[in-house]
């Protein structure tokens, strides 16, 4: 249950990470760009999870610099994660990728992908494999686009 005052905490951030669209921040940088101390940030971050879709990642954040867990919100595109995948999916002449190399190539969470790639499963526009990723190379299973208008 949020408090009038997480409430608060997370209409701070979220003007924050608003005013950055497709940046990705460190909470320590949240923190300071949305003047709240770090545990203030990391206890209204939960819920803002809930609310917006979070890109959160491994990376460099705009502002430090430093290579840590960053977060951010998605540019302003009208794509849902499902649309993103497809379409990652389909350049190249349909690669296979496995979750890892999806999730970092798209700058979503893990949690998002792994929500949309259920979605798209049950839909039958993606395939699942064993084999090479054709990214990181490494043996992983594989989300592929099906080629649903082909015979």
């Amino acid at each position: 249950m949020l408090t009038s005052r997480m409430a608060s905490d997370v209409e701070q951030i979220t003007t924050f990470l608003r005013a950055h669209p497709g940046k990705n921040f460190c909470s320590p940088c949240i923190a300071a760009g949305a003047q709240l101390t770090l545990m203030r940030v990391r206890d209204a971050l939960r819920p803002l999870g809930h609310e917006a879709v979070l890109n959160e990642t491994v990376g460099a954040c705009r502002m430090c610099k430093r290579y840590t867990f960053v977060r951010g919100l998605t540019a302003d595109t009208e794509q849902s994660p499902d649309d993103r995948i497809v379409e990652l999916l389909s350049d190249d002449g349909g690669r296979r990728l496995c979750q890892t190399c999806i999730t970092r190539g798209l700058a979503l969470s893990m949690h998002v992908v792994q929500k949309a790639i259920w979605r798209l499963r049950a839909s039958a526009i993606v395939s699942i494999d064993v084999g090479a990723c054709a990214s990181c190379q490494l043996p992983r299973v594989l989300l592929g686009r099906n080629n649903t208008f082909g015979r």
